[in-house]
């Protein structure tokens, strides 16, 4: 045991002085002490086996960033959802969402905000749910409408319980969101994403018709 204690902190001193330039000879594969450097095809085979390393560790974290960044998606009925029927829910890190009604031509209580030119109101009527262990803060930017002329619509208004946003959501607590949304006349909306910035996922609900 004491021999291979005392080989392997000679190998790693013979790696460090080469990695720091204090030596030119490639550490050799061996914890002797009288062992020679490293032949020049030795060195190839590290240097290649190196590549190999990098390029896997790359391509493994690549993948892992994909599956983990990947969208959670429901296909819902935008027709339905107007009618009252809820969307199915997603689950975005704890965090479980679900439409429960949308209007394709809101009108603000009391003409607050009125639509300009061409463009006219929808609004998301959206469970939102913190199934975290912790606090955190909802912002309207954390969601986005996009419709099927390419457009990618941000809320012009968004409120929890009633309460203006940004606001904090305690943990454990389900709350009632509400977006909406100004989208030219003659679009019609096809997603409705929720990506927030504290965390890899995000949610995807997919309007059908």
């Amino acid at each position: 045991l004491r021999d291979f204690v005392v080989g392997w902190l000679r190998w790693s001193a013979r790696v460090t002085f080469y990695w720091i330039s204090l030596r030119d000879e490639f550490p050799p594969y061996s914890l002797a002490s009288g062992a020679s450097a490293s032949s020049r095809s030795a060195t190839g085979f590290s240097a290649l086996g190196g590549f190999v390393a990098v390029v896997g560790i790359s391509i493994g974290f690549g993948a892992t960033y994909a599956a983990l960044s990947s969208p959670e998606t429901a296909h819902v009925s935008y027709g339905r959802l107007q009618q009252g029927q809820e969307s199915p829910s997603i689950n975005v890190d704890n965090i479980i969402l679900s439409i429960e009604t949308a209007d394709d031509d809101y009108g603000f209580p009391g003409g607050v905000l009125i639509p300009e030119d061409f463009t006219h109101f929808v609004m998301f009527r959206v469970s939102y749910w913190n199934h975290r262990v912790f606090d955190l803060r909802f912002f309207p930017e954390d969601f986005e409408l996009r419709d099927d002329s390419g457009a990618r619509n941000a809320p012009v208004f968004a409120s929890i319980d009633g309460y203006a946003t940004p606001t904090t959501i305690r943990a454990g607590s389900i709350h009632t969101a509400i977006l909406v949304f100004a989208v030219d006349g003659g679009a019609t909306p096809n997603e409705l994403r929720y990506d927030p910035p504290s965390g890899f996922k995000n949610a995807k609900f997919i309007f059908d018709d």
